[in-house]
């Protein structure tokens, strides 16, 4: 509230640019500080991966703001879907609870790179089409490999966590 109440300050006095980006570059800076706060509150910090894409995109929208990066669909879209990638890869080492945060962190950035690589005209579009028409299923695998290894991480740790409390209770 206090920030929603700065900026229609500002603007009224005509110290802040009313438009759709200067909106985004607060609304993500808002969403930082309120999905850190998640993270900090929460056992799993459940908020870091909110925190890191946004503040990702937060740098991302600054930097095409000032002219640092061009701004283009293709662009933008491939920087969003490797923000995406890295918010995923963070929580998955900070936390370690889920391969498949791992996982979606490597098919995000399989699907973003292309993106980037595309507007900057590093290799031709048509040889990025030849090679995933070719090796889409190749991530469909990963992923349900991720999802399998997941769900037997969890069966281990319930049965150990089992034993555990059986052996405990015949101790007594």
């Amino acid at each position: 509230m206090i920030g929603l109440g700065v900026a229609l300050l500002l603007n009224h006095f005509n110290l802040l640019e009313n438009n759709r980006v200067t909106s985004a570059l607060i609304l993500s800076a808002f969403l930082v500080f309120v999905f850190i706060k998640r993270a900090q509150q929460h056992a799993l910090h459940k908020g870091i991966i909110g925190s890191v894409f946004f503040t990702s995109l937060f740098i991302i929208i600054l930097f095409m703001k000032m002219g640092w990066l061009p701004v283009d669909d293709r662009l933008g879209s491939g920087l969003v879907l490797l923000a995406l990638g890295f918010a995923n890869l963070v929580y998955y080492f900070i936390t370690k609870l889920k391969i498949t945060n791992l996982v979606y962190a490597l098919v995000l950035f399989v699907i973003g790179i292309p993106f980037v690589v595309s507007y900057f005209k590093w290799m031709e579009a048509w040889e990025l089409e030849s090679i995933y028409t070719v090796y889409w299923p190749v991530l469909l695998i990963i992923i349900g490999l991720a999802i399998l290894a997941d769900s037997l991480f969890k069966r281990a740790a319930l049965r150990r966590k089992l034993n555990n409390s059986s052996s405990d209770f015949l101790e007594k």
